[in-house]
């Protein structure tokens, strides 16, 4: 099987994008990553401290079948609504995933793969600018020129010798909109400080939200970078995937628990619940009082 034929499977599984990279080593990635790391912005998320090449999760690997699933939602909050990010509006978007690249590996006959989807440790985004499907904006985004930063990403690892794609110019130019947009001055450069994200704030972080923090609204993650974003703004459409219906929505934060929270396969699992309900009640209180 041929590369155009993968990718026209990847498409027929229900992948919105496909291309392919190559599986040799990072060099510049695993450079800025050790930087990053130096400086101490990852935070407390400790995982981030291991980053491989795809030859050492999948010996011999030769190629890397790159997808992406556009989750941009055809609904959104209402305004002053406590917010969440749009990717935990619906079930748990790894599953989806991970169903996916099994068919499509089953599809193609693939008989030596792995797969990856944010799980493992290698670099979901750089593999995907090797496949041709984007480049990295200035909110360490993948940025596609069809969907925005919308997307999900996932790789299958296979010894398959395929021929890759091109890389895509990086498009943001002189634009600086995500970073002036960051409520808390955590992106700068092609930089994340992870400290003062409030995605990880929300989420990962131990410590409670400020209440300068709590002022922004966000109660499960942040999209303010990828919401000032003009690509998005101008070429992010609605999703047609039934798996990431709204569910999350629904849902009333005060009266969760974390069986209904496994029940329903929510992104909320990645949080605490007992931070996700604190989260909710500042966010309404300092609503109420301003």
């Amino acid at each position: 099987m041929n590369s155009e034929e993968v990718k026209q499977r990847a498409i027929e599984v229900g992948f919105d994008a496909c291309g392919i990279a190559t599986a040799e080593p990072f060099t510049d990635d695993f450079a800025r990553w050790k930087e990053w790391l130096r400086q101490g912005y990852n935070a407390t998320m400790r995982y981030m401290e291991r980053r491989v090449n795809p030859t050492d999760i999948l010996e011999n690997a030769r190629s890397v079948i790159v997808c992406l699933l556009n989750y941009y939602p055809k609904v959104t909050q209402k305004e002053g609504e406590p917010r969440i990010a749009r990717y935990a509006y619906s079930r748990d978007y790894h599953y989806v995933m991970w169903e996916r690249l099994r068919l499509l590996a089953e599809k193609t006959g693939l008989k030596e793969y792995a797969m990856a989807c944010d799980t493992m440790p290698v670099f979901d985004r750089a593999l995907a600018v090797r496949a041709g499907l984007g480049w990295i904006g200035r909110n360490n985004m993948l940025v596609n020129p069809k969907f925005g930063s919308y997307t999900f990403i996932g790789e299958l690892l296979t010894t398959l010798p395929l021929i890759p794609d091109s890389p895509t110019e990086n498009h943001c130019g002189r634009c600086r909109r995500c970073l002036d947009a960051c409520p808390t001055g955590a992106l700068t450069e092609r930089c994340l400080d992870a400290n003062r994200c409030l995605s990880f704030r929300t989420i990962e972080d131990k410590k409670p939200l400020t209440t300068e923090e709590a002022k922004h609204n966000w109660v499960f993650g942040c999209d303010t970078c990828q919401m000032a974003c003009p690509w998005n703004k101008r070429f992010a459409h609605p999703h047609d995937h039934k798996e990431f219906a709204p569910t999350s929505l629904e849902m009333d934060i005060t009266t969760l628990s974390n069986s209904a929270l496994r029940k329903a396969q929510s992104p909320f699992c990645r949080s605490n619940i007992t931070k996700l309900k604190e989260n909710n009640k500042l966010c309404i209180s300092n609503r109420q009082s301003s």
